[in-house]
């Protein structure tokens, strides 16, 4: 993750809490990105059993030669 989104977190224990439990069935699936400069945005979408249940957009930027994420949108559970 870029320094600031970093930021938002206290320790890596904090992040993983953030996140919701594994699906054994599930999958992700991530659109092409569109590059402009040192930025990017992708959309992506959370499968559960080949139903998609989660959709969000991830702002990336580029530090140091390396894709990071810069932010990303609250999504919608559908």
């Amino acid at each position: 993750m870029a320094k600031n989104v970093q930021s938002n977190f206290k320790n890596k224990a904090a992040w993983a809490k953030s996140l919701p439990a594994p699906d054994p069935k599930g999958s992700v699936e991530v659109s092409k990105a569109t590059v402009t400069g040192d930025t990017a945005k992708v959309s992506v979408k959370v499968l559960s059993g080949g139903n998609v249940v989660y959709k969000t957009n991830v702002s990336l930027v580029k530090e140091g030669g390396v894709w990071k994420v810069a932010d990303m949108d609250q999504g919608r559970v559908q």
